[in-house]
């Protein structure tokens, strides 16, 4: 199973959250950098088995902690559609 540790603990910015997403998993260079394209994206991200790590994700920034929950949330209902997929969220 490949783990991926993705790191939002730096990002002060909703754009950086998505550049960490982005950059820690591979994704192409025409991801919009939005949660619809992050879903789009991570819907059918896996054929094999993986697992997200999420860090930093009680952000002191409130505008950035909210967003967060929103990925959070796409990531949840990503897992029922892709089985191979699950997350786990560290901090």
């Amino acid at each position: 199973m490949e783990i991926i540790n993705i790191d939002f603990r730096k990002c002060k910015y909703i754009r950086e959250l998505h550049n960490e997403i982005q950059t820690k998993m591979n994704l192409p260079n025409n991801y919009g950098k939005n949660l619809d394209a992050l879903w789009d994206m991570i819907e059918y991200y896996c054929d094999y088995p993986v697992q997200i790590n999420f860090y930093g994700t009680k952000n002191r920034n409130l505008d950035i902690s909210d967003y967060i929950k929103k990925i959070i949330v796409i990531f949840r209902n990503a897992t029922i559609s892709s089985p191979n997929m699950s997350y786990k969220i560290i901090s």
